[in-house]
């Protein structure tokens, strides 16, 4: 019943779903925190004890190289960077789901997957990454693990219109 459901759909359909899925992913997801908010946060730093100033990590460049990757469909390079963010520290915010989001426009749905249950790991309450690794699941035609994983995302988001429409590809 659930394959037949997905049949119902064109791929050209599904394709461009996904395609313009990537741009909003990369527009909402990825963004390093503003100026204003770097600067809000330095000065709410301030106490009486003189302190060490914290350590420069190359994760917000690294960030928003990728992001720029995105924006040429650099989706290789965009994977490279984010590979170094996770390498750096494996509990950043929204890495692995960004990284296994790029494995899927790349092709390789088992990097994907793997990246994607990452995502999940280190934040279960993630946003996007079960739609995300319901995409990836789709991919490997693993149909059956698939479904819970748009189920989850919109549990968590009832309005998430992506987890929704693929969802509704296997219940049509």
């Amino acid at each position: 019943m659930a394959v037949s459901g997905l049949a119902k759909i064109t791929p050209r359909l599904f394709v461009t779903l996904w395609v313009f899925s990537i741009s909003l992913f990369a527009l909402e997801n990825a963004r390093p925190p503003s100026n204003a908010q770097s600067a809000a946060a330095s000065t709410n730093q301030t106490s009486s004890v003189a302190t060490a100033p914290a350590p420069e990590t190359p994760i917000p460049g690294l960030i928003r190289s990728a992001d720029l990757a995105i924006q040429n469909r650099d989706y290789s390079t965009c994977a490279q960077l984010l590979e170094q963010v996770v390498a750096i520290d494996p509990n950043y915010k929204n890495a692995w789901n960004y990284l296994g989001w790029t494995y899927n426009a790349l092709g390789q749905y088992g990097k994907a997957e793997a990246a994607l249950r990452k995502a999940i790991f280190v934040n279960p309450s993630d946003p996007r990454a079960y739609n995300n690794l319901g995409q990836a699941l789709v991919y490997q035609k693993k149909y059956d693990e698939a479904i819970p994983q748009f189920v989850k995302q919109i549990e968590l988001n009832p309005r998430d219109q992506w987890a929704s429409a693929n969802w509704a590809a296997f219940i049509c």
